[in-house]
């Protein structure tokens, strides 16, 4: 078992020791923010047929030549053709086809003469210009042709692609399964929502934190509930709740006190842990395992800590899992505008607050206390502040290096 490794080596490790995402078929009315799983080549060229721009006529350009104001030509109108629907009369010489906007070009006519440079009259008009071959005509495949690599796989599915996709007339589509997460909480103080709060007991915030932050990430998450501070409990809770779930977060219970049973439960259902605990805060008492082939993070109970290193360890994993880098968090240099004494000796992770200004980054802190158990540092947090370790505090004016939770 590695202990105290850097948050590097705990990053490559969580990522190693999980299996890649399954695929399955979803309607493309459900696949909103999901993961395509594979490329998609167009079966057909949009548009399907050479197709009209605009209402007018279609005629035959060499009926339009040498045509001008002071030397007209009369055209016959055979036929009407709307949008859906094909002509079944090929026009002659001097003949013509009345046409609506995304009609197809009928058989015979090569052009498409405006409304406004004829006169219409009951059954014939007087167009008034010379027309080219191909004149306002939209060919087939203008769009995009037949067997063009259109999405590429691991593309994220917004509704620009969902249009795409119906465009080629996809009704459903494969996608990564959505990785399925559950949340689960140890600890004799805690109480869940909607249950009265006694004595020495706090509401457990810790597992909604995650709830939301595992959908945002097109996970699926589960309430597993709270477990109480008791061996066997834990240990049968542990493998309940792995049924069904990917993978297995839970908070509290994973430092050095009497109480903290997650190692000695883990392996008491014979599961292996791979690492427990690492260089930073907050949330350095984080334990990783494995129980059969699906994955355990075990983060501190803290919510501030849980929902720091939860953001940097499961965030990279998710990345990998989906191949979508805007998943992850980004490393960015930013210019510090408040004042941090605090010498670290260990590397720390600050909620920040980035914004750009006139096409620069700064960052603050999202409030001076940055304890661990200071749930509310986490509002208006889009960032973390990267403070190496050894640094003697942070001083207002100079470059940091954040990672960015958000895009702004």
């Amino acid at each position: 078992m590695k202990q105290f490794i850097s948050l590097e080596e705990a990053v490559e490790i969580v990522k190693s020791n999980i299996s890649e995402l399954e695929t399955e078929y979803v309607k493309i009315t459900e696949s909103l923010n999901r993961t395509l799983g594979e490329d998609i080549h167009s079966p057909l060229n949009q548009p399907p047929f050479d197709r009209s721009p605009l209402d007018g006529y279609a005629i035959r350009s060499v009926d339009s030549k040498g045509v001008d104001k002071e030397n007209p030509k009369i055209l016959s109108v055979v036929d009407t053709e709307y949008a859906g629907y094909v002509s079944n009369i090929i026009p002659e010489e001097n003949q013509c086809i009345k046409i609506t906007t995304g009609a197809p070009i009928p058989e015979g006519t090569d052009c498409i003469v405006k409304f406004e440079d004829t006169d219409e009259f009951e059954d014939y008009i007087r167009i008034y210009k010379e027309y080219k071959q191909h004149q306002n005509v939209c060919f087939a495949g203008e769009d995009f042709e037949k067997g063009s690599l259109m999405l590429g796989k691991y593309t994220k599915l917004t509704p620009q692609e969902i249009g795409i996709l119906a465009s080629m007339g996809y009704q459903k589509i494969k996608v990564l399964k959505k990785l399925k997460v559950g949340v689960l909480s140890t600890g004799d103080e805690l109480v869940d929502v909607g249950n009265p709060l006694d004595k020495g007991k706090i509401y457990n915030s810790n597992i909604y934190t995650l709830y939301g932050k595992i959908m945002n990430l097109g996970c699926e998450p589960s309430i597993e509930g709270i477990v109480k501070d008791n061996l066997t409990d834990i240990m049968d809770k542990l493998k309940s709740s792995m049924d069904g779930n990917d993978i297995l977060i839970t908070t509290g219970g994973v430092s050095v006190g009497e109480k903290d049973l997650l190692m000695d439960a883990l392996l008491s259902i014979g599961g292996e842990v791979l690492f427990w605990k690492i260089d930073i805060k907050p949330g350095t008492p984080v334990l990783c395992g494995k129980f059969g082939d699906k994955l355990i993070i075990c983060l501190s109970g803290n919510p501030a800590a849980s929902s720091v290193t939860f953001d940097l360890l499961f965030r990279p994993l998710v990345s990998q899992l989906n191949r979508r880098k805007d998943l992850n968090w980004k490393r960015k240099s930013a210019v510090f505008m408040d004042d941090f004494g605090k010498k670290n000796g260990m590397r720390r992770f600050l909620r920040g607050r980035y914004y750009i200004d006139n096409k620069k980054l700064y960052v603050e802190l999202t409030q001076s206390s940055q304890q661990s158990g200071v749930l509310s540092s986490t509002l208006n947090c889009n960032c973390l502040i990267d403070v190496p370790r050894g640094k003697k505090g942070l001083e207002k004016g100079e470059e940091v290096k954040i990672l960015t939770l958000k895009e702004i």
